[in-house]
């Protein structure tokens, strides 16, 4: 919803109270269920579940960034596109 709404036009403290509720309600959100996730577990397979845990958190964080990095250059070249004036390059090719 906050991408819905979010403009040029948006104050700054606006979008930095935005992010700090949404991750004060991430945070409070995932702890508890990944440990709900590995109390399920046998004690000696503590170690194992909380190193898949990390993996995958981290396989997710790097392809949740690949995806918006996607995302963000599609985006850019549209709007290159539409409005070809918007942009001059800084390193002019040599001819």
């Amino acid at each position: 919803m906050f991408a819905s709404v979010i403009s040029a036009s948006t104050p700054g403290w606006q979008i930095i109270v935005a992010f700090i509720i949404f991750f004060l309600g991430l945070s409070m959100v995932m702890m508890p269920s990944q440990a709900n996730a590995l109390n399920q577990l046998p004690r000696e397979l503590y170690a194992d579940g909380s190193a898949a845990m990390n993996t995958l958190n981290q396989v997710a964080g790097a392809a949740g960034t690949a995806i918006a990095i996607t995302l963000f250059t599609a985006g850019q070249g549209s709007h290159v596109v539409a409005v070809p004036a918007a942009s001059e390059p800084e390193i002019k090719p040599q001819v």
